[in-house]
């Protein structure tokens, strides 16, 4: 059976197919949930679409985002252009991190393989491919479906219904919730374009011609036709959406092993850089100078098959864009760039850059010296791999049979972190089961625990609110109290929650601040609060706001707390001026400390963590 059994595409203006293969067009603007593994929750690919057109229904793919939780949450971010981003840091490809493999494809395109069963392919314009091994199917949800067959349910929304239509599937499906959640009708855009539908109507007629004939048994074009008359329509440059309309049609023929002469120097020609050759079949590996710098993750296995501009034989793409013989390659070495014949030296090693491979020489207190590298007296330098001797414990680690070096020595501090290894550096390296503490071996038991950049010693204590942690196995081990809370309003509308977000939010109404009415239950209290006189002159900015409290009602405002309403007899409530501050006490578990203007304090006890809503 093929590995990737299921394929999920985004193609042209927001045009999907499920890995049940149904097509479906959704023009939302927002971040979507694409795939997940929803059993076990070891993926997540989420896409970012955005407006590309002065049409509104046209709608492109912005980046794509893997979300990896078996490697400690670690997220790999396609972007627009071809960039690639680690957990928020852009990067240089290749990269080989355990199961995770990410390299370049041809022009802005990015390849990402997580195991065995899992590939992700971005063309850095929109165009996604995700491609799933049989051990997820019946385990995924999202815009690409749940994998099981059955195209009927591929409408699953999130909330566990199959719904009618894709605007309101793809709604449902939504990660950002503060975009449009507009439910549009879906329209066909060549009815609001009439000007467009001749053009698109002969163009993409082409789809069906002798041209695509050899792949229509395999690959169904009537779906791709459909995206492609929308696409002609709804985009201002008709013929760019075209080529790309015929193209995405062409690689799905492709990945079934059709391969389709299609363009021609009058219809989608793709005009390569100086120095570089176009290729309907080229394979994305062995073609950077970055390959020479290491084996490329995803190379030598199932190469796979791209159209594009590649290099000439025995030429590779450099850095810059351009077509290079090895010799002027630069040279990729520990996440740092050199160029050709550059020379880079630490406490650990001497390195220098040639042919696009860095050649490393161990620097031995015996007295290695620069001038080992360049001639003297007529003679050739010294380039011989020197073996250095470690000071025990330390063992040596030579950089062989892939192992990691001291970019990823452990120490105290980041043992519990993963280690992107972009390069192995050799060098002296604590014992296996120890870890790098100072200037010494220890065991991970014997080390420190860290907070505010200071170590404690295993055994010490430190107090966080109303818990106690300590320091065993490097780890802080708290106990679990329920503490008090405290929301907190500040000026004219910024506030602090219970669980100490900040954020602003300067509305013009009466708004809940706090309340336990949550869920259909009745509740003991409401606190709602509103702006008054902001903004007006000659007058204070201030919070006026309204208690409800065990069928009582209390209001503070205009310098004044009063009771308008009296609470149920047999409950407590008290009002106390303390400094500026008015306090008002409703019974032992909940007070509200009020400045006479925009500050307002609410301290609730901790029995109702759990059933607030603010």
């Amino acid at each position: 059976m093929c590995p990737f059994a299921g394929e999920c595409l985004v193609t042209g203006q927001s045009h999907f197919k499920t890995f049940d293969n149904k097509f479906f067009t959704f023009s939302g603007h927002c971040q979507y949930l694409l795939a997940r593994d929803c059993t076990d929750h070891h993926f997540s690919v989420i896409i970012e679409t955005v407006q590309c057109a002065d049409e509104q229904d046209a709608v492109c793919t912005r980046s794509v985002t893997l979300s990896l939780p078996p490697l400690e949450g670690m997220t790999v971010k396609l972007k627009h252009g071809g960039v690639v981003s680690v957990n928020n840091m852009d990067i240089q490809t290749p990269l080989n991190h355990g199961n995770l493999r990410v390299q370049k494809t041809v022009q802005s395109g990015a390849r990402v393989l997580f195991g065995d069963n899992l590939r992700l392919d971005w063309d850095g314009r929109g165009r996604v491919l995700l491609k799933l091994g049989p051990v997820w199917a019946g385990h995924t949800c999202g815009l690409c479906g749940n994998y099981n067959g059955n195209q009927g349910d591929d409408f699953l929304s999130a909330a566990g219904l199959v719904e009618a239509g894709p605007q309101a599937f793809g709604q449902s499906w939504r990660i950002n919730g503060d975009c449009d959640s507009t439910h549009r009708q879906d329209t066909d855009p060549c009815s609001l374009n009439p000007k467009r539908v001749r053009f698109a109507d002969e163009a993409c007629g082409m789809m069906m011609s002798e041209v695509f004939g050899a792949c229509h048994f395999l690959v169904n074009p009537l779906p791709f036709l459909r995206f492609c008359r929308y696409d002609v329509c709804v985009c201002s440059d008709g013929e760019k959406c075209l080529c790309s309309a015929l193209a995405s049609y062409a690689a799905a023929c492709s990945s079934r092993g059709v391969l389709l002469t299609w363009r021609t120097p009058e219809l989608c020609a793709m005009h390569c850089p100086v120095g570089q050759l176009y290729k309907t079949c080229g394979s994305v590996c062995e073609q950077s100078c970055r390959s020479l710098s290491g084996v490329e993750p995803g190379c030598g296995e199932e190469e796979g098959c791209e159209e594009g501009c590649f290099c000439p034989p025995g030429h590779y793409l450099s850095e810059t864009g351009v077509c290079v013989t090895p010799d002027l390659c630069s040279c990729l070495h520990d996440g740092q760039l050199y160029q050709p014949n550059d020379i880079y030296a630490d406490h650990n090693s001497i390195c220098y850059c040639e042919n696009g491979s860095m050649s490393c020489s161990s620097t031995e207190i015996s007295g290695v010296m620069l001038s080992d590298l360049f001639f003297q007296d007529d003679q050739p330098p010294s380039r011989e791999r020197r073996a250095a001797t470690c000071v025990p414990p330390l063992r040596r680690v030579g950089c062989e049979g892939g192992e990691e070096g001291l970019e990823c020595s452990r120490t105290c501090q980041n043992l519990d972190l993963p280690c992107l290894s972009l390069a192995c550096i050799p060098g002296c390296l604590c014992p296996n089961g120890t870890v790098r503490h100072r200037r010494e071996c220890i065991t991970p038991e014997q080390c420190p625990c860290y907070h505010n950049n200071r170590a404690y010693a295993p055994g010490q204590s430190i107090n966080m609110d109303c818990n106690t942690c300590m320091c065993e196995n490097r780890r802080w081990r708290c106990t679990e109290h329920v503490c008090d809370g405290v929301c907190r309003t500040v000026g004219e509308g910024h506030y602090i929650t219970f669980d100490g977000l900040q954020y602003s939010f300067p509305g013009l109404c009466q708004y809940v601040l706090v309340q336990d009415q949550c869920g259909g239950d009745e509740g003991s209290f409401r606190v709602l609060v509103e702006n008054e006189a902001c903004g007006v002159a000659g007058h204070r900015c201030a919070k006026a706001v309204t208690v409800y409290y065990q069928g009582g009602l209390i209001t503070m405002e205009h310098g004044q707390v009063r009771m308008k309403k009296p609470v149920m007899k047999g409950v407590e409530v008290e009002i106390i001026r303390s400094g500026q501050f008015f306090i008002l006490l409703l019974g032992k578990h909940i007070s509200i400390s009020w400045d006479l203007g925009t500050r307002l304090l609410v301290h609730i006890s901790s029995q109702y963590r759990v059933i607030l809503l603010l």
